[in-house]
């Protein structure tokens, strides 16, 4: 990376809200350098779900089902925990993400298969509140509020992650099956 005198410049923990990474895996990252910002608890065939709003959007855990799902518009490192990374998608005003949508499988070791698929719409904020989330915090700052929100159903969840300033909402919604 160059900043704009064309220097050299050192890669930054601080997040990139153009960005948006997504992992999904068995591993369990290191919390503690995470920020959480909402929690709720929810259930999974039985399993139990712990559910974060964080610093840089979202962090999912099933570990009865060794499944753990983050997003976050900073990569987070292997030695914080997480391996794989799944997608990579950039947020802009010329881009919406990903085009149309996007989807990917996990098969997992407890023999479930979690479907996730993203997509990406013009931001809509009646609608955003127009859902009673388990998981909500909005974001305030530099502008308009940011709401990021966690809604369990029977087979999984979907979550919201607005981006007012370039007028896009990105959602994800995981969905379990037995294989």
């Amino acid at each position: 990376m160059q900043n704009s005198d064309g220097d050299a410049q050192q890669p930054t923990d601080e997040p990139d809200y153009r960005n948006l990474f997504v992992y999904a895996g068995p591993e369990q990252p290191d919390m503690s350098v995470m920020q959480v910002y909402a929690s709720g608890d929810g259930e999974l065939f039985g399993h139990p779900v712990r559910a974060n709003v964080i610093g840089s959007s979202h962090y999912i855990s099933v570990p009865g089902m060794e499944y753990r799902e983050l997003t976050s518009c900073r990569p987070i490192q292997m030695e914080r925990g997480f391996k794989p990374v799944y997608r990579h998608y950039l947020i802009g005003e010329d881009q919406g993400i990903p085009q149309p949508n996007d989807e990917f499988d996990r098969f997992i070791p407890a023999g479930y298969r979690a479907n996730v698929s993203i997509s990406a719409e013009s931001h809509n904020r009646r609608k955003v509140f127009g859902i009673e989330w388990d998981v909500f915090h909005e974001f305030t700052g530099k502008g308009p509020g940011a709401p990021t929100g966690i809604e369990f159903n029977s087979h999984g969840w979907q979550t919201v992650h607005c981006y007012p300033e370039f007028n896009i909402d990105v959602w994800t919604h995981t969905h379990f099956s037995k294989w």
